[in-house]
């Protein structure tokens, strides 16, 4: 039945695919901002044509999310479709063979940006509901759910299924944006790998030079930068940063007994890919390389001269992006406050295993707790308020506060912790009056010598901060004499440069 279904449909089914191949999803770039709305419209009507109740675009705080559902009956299961509409950029597109955003049919496959990842397997889980729906095979209520984020980390996910939960909750969620073993393999991914991405930027002469003229006399950025980058792996495939493995939990030898009975063809791996030989962290499959085994990775690097032909050039600077897949227990650098939006952070100590175990039990030989929530773990984060701020005094400065906040009383602890809480982005202009109310950093080393000097015996408490300590910081902060240097920077339009020049371009 289905199969007569789709080949009866196949060419108007092609048609809709195709339809959202061709709009340029690209979350990463800017320019295609309106392309994201343009998707997330086509999914709605797409939706609404397979037979859902009804189907919406609707606001995040980025890209807009498409939500839609199919009730039959209110005791029944609820199944909930996860999707996303955004691909990766095209770029570069002289490697190309095909149009990347016109999709081509060659050997029985679709050639295009998002034909597999994701719009294709998001139109094949929409395509099912249409059948189920349209023959009266739907026993469960359906719902789905597409963002536009998913390429650039779904930084918007979070908050809006925080925002919608009766809306989304369901009995039993379905994502097809993993892979299968083989083709004659079915495939049920538990878990994915985490992601930290960062970009890197190394500065040397303050201008490009000249490399017949001062090659050999001044580092090249590009050197130094591809330097760093191949050290931080070894021949071993082993990532050298210190302390990188330290957390990584290995896999039990039942688990890569499981792993290791994976149907798996090296040799037609090598031959899909391209390559002669594999590479990676020694004493380890590949399945376990890419399953379950941490990486770092370059995934852009540049520079200097690119165009045609030759420049002789010793350039400023280099630049590369960075990647690393990050296992249970890794930690990124993530962005949380106290609150629930997000802040960049300096020091983050995670109070709870991913695994769900008690961590405090633990790490003190104790018996786990009865009344233990894995779910409502909490997570410690200290936030540099400055690139300058010396971080082993901040955290010191943390520790007293911390203590200060045990000792008081109860009742005065949970009436500054509801002053302090912060469920909003401040900045957006409609809660300009709850930023006002929170207490803001000094804007200058004058006033943070001020504040010190003021809360200078709190700091002091149990020799924790010296006295002479304590002088000391209040002198260094106050030899800057910053007092008035807005006002000073504004009237004098050289002032800025001069500091820029004394500060930042420290050779």
């Amino acid at each position: 039945m289905i199969k007569k279904y789709v080949e009866e449909n196949k060419d108007r089914m092609l048609e809709e695919l195709f339809s959202l191949i061709r709009i340029p999803s690209v979350s990463a770039q800017p320019a295609h901002k309106e392309d994201m709305v343009r998707c997330a419209e086509r999914w709605k009507e797409l939706l609404l044509e397979a037979g859902v109740d009804k189907a919406e675009v609707m606001p995040s705080k980025g890209n807009p999310m498409v939500y839609a559902e199919r009730m039959v009956d209110p005791n029944a299961k609820t199944v909930l479709v996860y999707g996303h509409y955004d691909v990766m950029p095209a770029e570069p597109f002289e490697l190309w063979k095909t149009e990347p955003f016109e999709p081509v049919i060659k050997d029985g496959h679709i050639w295009a940006r998002g034909a597999d990842d994701d719009k294709g397997q998001s139109f094949m889980q929409a395509k099912a509901f249409e059948y189920l729906n349209k023959n009266d095979l739907l026993k469960h209520n359906m719902k789905f759910i597409f963002e536009g984020e998913e390429e650039i980390g779904s930084g918007s996910l979070g908050p809006f299924i925080e925002e919608h939960k009766e809306l989304l909750a369901c009995d039993v969620i379905l994502v097809s944006d993993t892979g299968l073993i083989g083709p004659d393999t079915p495939s049920i991914t538990t878990g994915l790998r985490g992601l930290s991405y960062w970009q890197i930027e190394v500065t040397g002469p303050n201008r490009d030079l000249h490399s017949g003229t001062f090659g050999g006399a001044v580092a090249n950025p590009i050197n130094v930068l591809c330097k760093l980058i191949a050290d931080v792996t070894g021949p071993d495939g082993k990532i050298r940063i210190p302390g990188f493995y330290d957390d990584v939990e290995e896999a039990s030898d039942e688990e890569r007994k499981l792993v290791a009975s994976i149907p798996f063809d090296e040799e037609e791996y090598k031959k899909s890919l391209g390559v002669k030989a594999l590479f990676g962290e020694e004493g380890y499959s590949t399945i376990e390389r890419t399953g379950y085994r941490p990486t770092f990775d370059v995934c852009g690097i540049w520079g200097g001269y690119t165009g045609d032909g030759a420049k002789t050039v010793i350039p400023s600077k280099a630049y590369a992006k960075l990647s690393s897949r990050l296992v249970p227990h890794q930690e990124a650098p993530t962005n949380v406050c106290w609150g629930d939006c997000n802040r960049s952070a300096l020091v983050r100590v995670p109070l709870g295993w991913t695994s769900g175990k008690d961590m405090c039990a633990v790490l003190n030989n104790e018996t786990p707790r009865k009344d233990f929530h894995p779910e409502l773990k909490q997570t410690f984060e200290m936030r540099s308020p400055d690139a300058s701020a010396d971080i082993y005094q901040l955290m010191a400065g943390l520790c007293v506060a911390c203590r200060i906040g045990l000792e008081m009383p109860e009742e005065e602890g949970l009436k500054i912790t509801a002053e302090k809480y912060v469920d909003m982005d401040i900045h957006k202009s409609e809660n300009t009056e709850r930023l006002a109310a929170l207490d803001a950093l000094p804007t200058c080393c004058s006033e943070s010598a001020n504040c010190l000097e003021e809360q200078r015996k709190v700091f002091e408490q149990a020799d924790v901060f010296r006295p002479r300590m304590i002088d000391g910081i209040l002198q260094q902060l106050r030899s800057f004499n910053d007092a008035h240097l807005h006002e000073q920077a504004d009237a004098d339009k050289g002032l800025m440069e001069s500091l820029v020049k004394q500060y930042f371009y420290c050779g």
